[in-house]
């Protein structure tokens, strides 16, 4: 299993995840859940056990990053070549890295939406916890002005 460390991410990336949470009424219990996660662990939204998940897997595929989304499915420009973004499982069954998308440039409409959020990267679980802060820390300030 991959430490999350090597795995990065932006804040913007989990705020669909983030939202979809605070819409649900749970966020203030997703932090208390995620904000202990390390780097050195796996991410914190994976599940590899196959008799909970049956697939294995992400436990929030639908809200899932978009380093995990362009993951196996993207190509990269390196030294001016084209590069499958893959493990080298995945390299060795790919034919054509040159029909898939660039992912760059799902990274250009993530820095159309925010420069900041979508620039800085963090390991996948502190660009989790940053992301849940965040909106917690707005959540607060909204409601601080509001009452006031």
């Amino acid at each position: 299993m991959v430490p999350s460390r090597n795995i990065e991410a932006s804040i913007l990336e989990f705020f669909p995840l983030v939202l979809h949470w605070y819409d649900e009424g749970v966020i203030h219990q997703m932090y208390e859940q995620y904000k202990e996660i390390a780097d050195d662990d796996v991410c914190a939204l994976l599940q590899p056990d196959h008799l909970i998940l049956p697939q294995g897997g992400c436990t929030v595929y639908k809200y899932r990053p978009l380093v995990c989304r362009i993951f196996g499915s993207s190509r990269l420009v390196r030294k001016n070549k084209m590069d499958f973004l893959a493990c080298k499982k995945l390299k060795n069954e790919i034919v054509e890295p040159a029909i898939l998308p660039l992912a760059t440039d799902f990274h250009d409409q993530l820095l159309l939406i925010d420069p900041y959020l979508s620039t800085r990267k963090h390991s996948i679980n502190e660009a989790l916890k940053r992301a849940l802060e965040y909106l917690l820390n707005y959540d607060y300030f909204l409601s601080f002005s509001q009452g006031a």
